[in-house]
């Protein structure tokens, strides 16, 4: 179970990393949540990061072989709004030469005011299957309420949460990536999409999920 994810705080020496909670949908719904204790006690939670990764590749390196990831825990989850918080100790996040990542590794910060989603152009950095840093730019089409959603193949995790509809393709992997706006601030989070239009978790609940320290 792979997603992207983005740098939002460094507390005490650890890094934490916003991403999508659905990558285990198939064990909770909103009614029902999963907690953190149980993510962290059944499943092994890793990172990887983007610099190892663009190193690893330059290199020539075998696309089907193992990374060195970085162990890390869940400290948040939120399963009503698709959001789950990870956290990586940086001495942890290993370069591709080895020893800590000793590259920068960027804050991203949210939107804190309003936009006009009608004319605001965005542009969504992503991590496909061996294509970090992939960016994708788009129109938003709509704010779409939380009554307002269609949910294809029904809303089974009772998800409840307002969400940008984006004139943007979005594919495996990518669920996670943070949508920003020309200041370079985050505006969403992409909870998934099709052929033709991604819908991306809005920024104000990704902006109260994350919390001052963990």
């Amino acid at each position: 179970m792979i997603s992207t994810g983005f740098a939002a705080g460094v507390y005490d020496g650890e890094i934490a990393i916003v991403t999508v909670a659905h990558s285990l949908e198939h064990l909770f719904r909103a009614s029902r949540p999963i907690t953190t204790d149980q993510i962290n006690r059944l499943f092994t939670v890793q990172v990887l990061c983007g610099h190892y990764e663009n190193d690893y590749l330059e290199a020539g390196g075998d696309l089907d072989a193992p990374r060195q990831y970085a162990a890390a825990r869940v400290v948040r989850i939120d399963c009503t709004r698709d959001l789950m918080l990870v956290a990586a100790n940086l001495i942890d996040v290993l370069s591709f030469e080895g020893g800590p990542c000793l590259a920068p590794h960027p804050i991203m910060g949210m939107c804190e005011g309003d936009f006009d989603p009608h004319t605001s152009e965005c542009l969504m950095v992503s991590w496909p299957r061996c294509k970090p840093d992939t960016m994708s730019v788009g129109r938003i089409s709509k704010v779409r309420r939380r009554d307002e959603i269609s949910w294809p193949e029904g809303n089974n995790c009772e998800y409840d949460f307002d969400a940008l509809e984006v004139q943007m393709t979005s594919g495996e992997a990518m669920s996670g990536a943070p949508l920003v706006n020309r200041r370079s601030k985050v505006i969403g989070m992409l909870h998934g999409g099709n052929s033709s239009h991604s819908y991306f978790v809005a920024f104000h609940h990704v902006r109260d999920f994350v919390p001052l320290v963990i």
